[in-house]
């Protein structure tokens, strides 16, 4: 009852949010107050971005809903995530340099070579299709892995951005890893026998998208490929639920093996720049057009959320993370199926 309550004040606070075109300028400094040049400024998941001038100046456009997540990052420095850049003051931005920290004694030897567990890393970050093998990771080296026998978990840590070139759609992605922990069985109590896939994947990203172009134009191939996977992706499926779309683009739902119909199991309210959901069950079966099914199951009972599916916290600013949990098709997309949010599909069905 409090999580409703709390739910219901969230509501009345969000409904007076508008969309509108924002500017923001500031500066950045560090803790001495001195200028810092090169510093990443970028909507999170997006490919709005730019970096600071020679005297630690920025100048931001974002046509979205103002409080998407606002990420300062250079290297060397904590990354500073502003959640509602249009209630905080960003006239000066404080970066503070990352303390230099010795490294972790090791109590329990990790028994799997680095090449084992940059495989792990590498398949389900990326993710488990065929688009994966058109990206490459360009610093594997900054990714600190490390397997614990003892909880049977791969833990997975940079403290730089991953850069990731995907050479089919022609981006450079920029991954800031908050976390990304992969969870295997234990076959046998008695030896470090463990499963040959993991049972649990979790985690938390960042990212800021960059065109890889020639002479200037990304071409209408590349295009054409990015509405391909834009009609496979989590974004569309989104879209398509907080739109109350999910018959008209071409997806089932399943109860307990029964299609059902989506009205009299989701309901969507509009709350100013963002959409209340709720569903009627705890787990479903959606399948998309393409016969791709996916077992999804929401993370709380009631949820905001932003036109994208990110979550809404209990002081309006956008999470990094989304309104399900997802298993099959659209959990095992990774990076190389993800496209940022201000994506537009120029030859889909408008959602």
């Amino acid at each position: 009852m409090e999580k409703i309550s709390k739910v219901i004040v969230l509501l009345f606070l969000l409904s007076s949010l508008i969309i509108r075109s924002q500017t923001f300028i500031g500066k950045v400094v560090d803790s001495q107050n001195l200028a810092l040049e090169n510093v990443a400024v970028y909507f999170d998941n997006t490919s709005i971005g730019t970096v600071t001038d020679s005297l630690g100046n920025f100048f931001i456009n974002h046509l979205e809903t103002p409080n998407k997540p606002l990420v300062f990052r250079l290297v060397g420095y904590e990354v500073l995530v502003v959640d509602n850049p249009l209630k905080d003051n960003l006239k000066k931005i404080i970066l503070y340099a990352k303390p230099e920290i010795l490294d972790d004694v090791i109590i329990e030897a990790d028994p799997w070579t680095r090449q084992r567990k940059e495989n792990y890393f590498k398949s389900y970050f990326l993710g488990k299709n065929q688009m994966k093998e058109y990206c490459k990771i360009q610093n594997i080296e900054d990714v600190d892995l490390r397997f614990s026998p003892s909880d049977g978990i791969l833990y997975c840590t940079s403290d730089k951005p991953i850069l990731v070139e995907h050479k089919k759609l022609s981006y450079l992605i920029e991954v800031d890893l908050d976390y990304f922990n992969l969870t295997f069985n234990k076959l046998n109590m008695g030896d470090l026998k463990f499963s040959l896939s993991p049972r649990i994947i979790k985690g938390a990203i960042r990212t800021f998208y960059k065109e890889l172009v020639n002479n200037g134009k990304t071409s209408k191939r590349k295009l054409k490929l990015r509405d391909e996977v834009y009609e496979l992706s989590s974004l569309r499926f989104y879209r398509a639920m907080i739109n109350e779309t999910l018959p008209q683009d071409n997806y089932k739902m399943y109860y307990e093996d029964t299609v059902v119909d989506t009205k009299e199991h989701i309901r969507v309210n509009k709350v100013g720049a963002f959409f209340s959901i709720a569903l009627k069950n705890d787990t479903y079966l959606i399948e998309d057009k393409f016969g791709n099914k996916t077992q999804i199951a929401p993370l709380q009972q009631i949820f905001i959320v932003n036109k994208n599916g990110y979550l809404i916290d209990e002081n309006g600013g956008i999470s990094n993370k989304r309104a399900f949990a997802f298993r099959g098709h659209l959990g095992n997309l990774g990076i190389s199926m993800r496209l940022p949010d201000d994506y537009i599909c120029s030859n889909c069905t408008k959602l």
